[in-house]
């Protein structure tokens, strides 16, 4: 054991095993605004608008119905009808300093058989209430 310790290699080793979760945990903590969207996005493939209305400021969970977030709008129309295959790919965000919100670009690719048949883009506006992350509008 008094040899490994004495090889640079190890400690190379050792650095390089730190510095992976170092970068890990400050990604992880750095985009919280991406795990919000993240569960928007994946409740919006499912067609689950009770997780949706989960995701959004709690003023608007008291207006808004899970129905409402689907029926009627561009979700129901990408969601019931499982001829086509929904993908969502989020971007990168961007601080709004006027209000200190983030926004989250989103674009929704909607494929029928392979082909490409639409293509949506989102702004998800993201605030933090109580330090828990939500959605305040999106469009």
């Amino acid at each position: 054991m008094k040899n490994v310790l004495k090889q640079p290699l190890f400690f190379a080793a050792a650095g390089a095993l730190v510095l992976a979760l170092v970068i890990g945990v400050v990604a992880a903590i750095a985009h919280p605004t991406e795990r919000v969207a993240e569960k928007f996005c994946k409740a919006m493939e499912k067609g689950d608008g009770k997780a949706m209305v989960k995701c959004l400021t709690p003023e608007l969970q008291q207006e808004t119905t899970a129905e409402s977030m689907i029926s009627g709008t561009v979700f129901e129309d990408i969601t019931s009808d499982k001829r086509f295959d929904v993908t969502y790919c989020i971007g990168d965000s961007i601080e709004n300093p006027e209000d200190e919100s983030i926004i989250v670009p989103v674009t929704i690719c909607v494929k029928q058989k392979g082909d490409i048949v639409d293509v949506y883009t989102m702004k998800l506006v993201i605030v933090e209430i109580d330090g828990k992350e939500y959605i305040r509008s999106y469009h």
